[in-house]
This record gives structure tokens, sequence and C-alpha cells, in this order.
């Protein structure tokens, strides 16, 4: 059964990201799940302020998809606002990793960072306002940030799916420490 939810989130994960994607609702997420995920993964850390996590929420709802860029989020930062991975010309930064090709004057020159700075993608919002636009602009999940990520787009379902209170088992030992503590926050809000 599990399986067969997970390639049912899967096949929901491509829709999303397709020119379909707009036929299809998208699971919004509340300002609590967004602080219960955040400090249950990131734990070692302060736990962000309820207006931090409302401004965030609100920016997540306001595009197409916001438990898939929430996902992304946990995927590629661990929900930390300042991450950043530098690969020679370009970086990955903010919550959701975007891509930035550094042009003059240490601003972006590619898709939807374009003009922007890292310093202004480390802001939540600027960054999932951005990562909306790069979502859109892809075939699917699978693409983000690169050609065709093996399996990124099934461990993105497996985070959407345990954001939605679906009990998901994952190969991926990283991703399965994830889902086990998004399960937790999830569980957390249900009980308040």
């Amino acid at each position: 059964m599990t399986r067969t939810f997970v390639f049912l989130v899967v096949g929901t994960v491509g829709c999303l990201c397709s020119p379909a994607r707009a036929e299809i609702k998208a699971s919004a997420v509340t300002a609590e799940l967004v602080c219960n995920v955040q400090d249950a993964i990131r734990w070692r850390e302060p736990a962000w302020t309820s207006s931090r996590c409302d401004r965030i929420a609100a920016a997540l709802n306001a595009t197409p998809a916001p438990a898939v860029l929430l996902a992304v989020a946990i995927n590629e930062s661990d929900l930390r606002p300042r991450a950043i991975a530098r690969h020679g010309d370009r970086s990955d930064v903010g919550l959701l990793g975007i891509r930035c090709v550094h042009g003059k004057g240490h601003r972006c020159t590619n898709g939807p960072a374009a003009g922007l700075t890292i310093r202004s993608l480390m802001e939540p919002t600027t960054n999932i306002r951005v990562g909306a636009a790069v979502l859109a602009s892809k075939a699917s999940v699978e693409d983000w940030n690169g050609a065709g990520r093996d399996g990124y787009a099934t461990r993105i379902a497996a985070i959407v799916a345990a954001l939605g209170g679906a009990r998901v088992e994952v190969k991926n030992r990283r991703v399965r420490k994830l889902v086990e503590q998004i399960a937790a926050a999830v569980n957390n809000e249900r009980r308040s």
C-alpha cells in the first residue's frame, strides 16, 4: 500500500510541474506545519518565530505548489534560509537552493534569478517566489537545478507524502531520516 501511494504522489509531483498543473489543486501548508517541521529538522538551531512561519507559509501558499516547494526546501537546505553551496561560477542559494550563475557585480545571470544577488536570494519570500518561477519553467521537479537528477522526484514525492501525514518507506538514508522527523512534526500539529 505504501509503495503504491508513493507512486501516486510521484505522479502528482510530475503533474504539478507540467504545463497542465494549473488544473490540480495543490495542498496549502499551514504556518504551524512550517514551524513544527523546521523545529524537528533544525532542532539544534533556534525555532522560527510564529511571524516568520506565517510569512513563509504565506509565500508558499501564493505559489501553485506549496507542498512541493516546501519539500524541495526541506531536501535542498534542511530549511536553512542562509544555505549556500558554491560550485565554481555558480551557487545554490537559500531555502530552495536556487541556482545563481555569477555575473558581474555579484548578480545572478540566469533564469528567474537574473539580476538578483546571493544576499537577496537568502531572503525566504524572495527565494520562494523565484523557486515557484523555476518550478514553472521545468518539465518536472526531476530537473530542479540541473539536468535530471536520478530519483530526485521520488525523494520530493516521499517528503510531500510525509507532509500530508502518509506513512512512507524510503531507501535513501538521509531522506528516511527527514521523513521520520516530518512525521513527528505532522503528528505534533495534529495534536495541537
